[in-house]
């Protein structure tokens, strides 16, 4: 199980570099793992770009 997420207001001092939207973050990734999930973060500059199409790719062939 793969989960991709684009991070926004980063540079915007939007929710995602707020203390309070920081630690929701944490509990909703810690959740994830717990439940067996690999999380890839990028930021909304970052972009799904081809290197992160590779790593997504490369961990979607990858046997457990």
């Amino acid at each position: 199980m793969l989960a991709v997420e684009i991070e926004g207001g980063i540079w915007t001092a939007g929710r995602h570099i707020r203390p309070v939207g920081m630690e929701n973050d944490m509990i909703k990734y810690n959740a994830a793992a717990e439940l067996g999930w690999r999380v890839l973060r990028y930021s909304r500059n970052m972009g799904i770009t081809a290197a992160a199409i590779t790593q997504i790719k490369t961990i979607l062939t990858q046997k457990l």
